[in-house]
Formats: C-alpha cells, sequence, structure tokens
C-alpha cells in the first residue's frame, strides 16, 4: 500500500567488491542495481529511506548493510 516499504538486503554488496570472499561480478551483480532497474520501470516506487525513529547518539548517517535499498511505495 502507499507508504509501505520494500528493503533490498545486501545492497552493500557494490561497496564490498574486491574484499577476500567476494566474487568479481559484485560490482555491477548486487541487490542496489535490481534496485536502480525496478526504479526505471515502477513509478509506484522511489528510494527514500525512513526517518529513525529516535536518534539518543551522535550517529547521522543508519548502520545498515542495505545503502540504497529501501523503497517506498508512492503509489
Amino acid at each position: 500500500t502507499p507508504g509501505s516499504y520494500l528493503v533490498a538486503a545486501d545492497a552493500i554488496m557494490a561497496r564490498l567488491a574486491g574484499a577476500p570472499r567476494t566474487k568479481p561480478d559484485w560490482t555491477w551483480n548486487h541487490p542496489g542495481a535490481a534496485v536502480e532497474a525496478f526504479l526505471a520501470e515502477d513509478d509506484r516506487f522511489v528510494a527514500a529511506e525512513p526517518a529513525q525513529p529516535f536518534n539518543e547518539g551522535t550517529v547521522t548517517e543508519r548502520v545498515t548493510y542495505w545503502p540504497g535499498g529501501w523503497l517506498r511505495r508512492v503509489a
């Protein structure tokens, strides 16, 4: 429904390409690329990370394994 989210887990794979135990194709074959392809074809969703419900620390960015993997349904 509008306002709900889909989450593409492991979107961090592109950032880890070349690290031990990764695959060479992780530079292009990762969930983040699938998110981009999906958004290019479906205008019911936008890339939008939900606001944090509270933050009692000094961290300004969410610590996550799925950066860029938050899709909010708008229509």
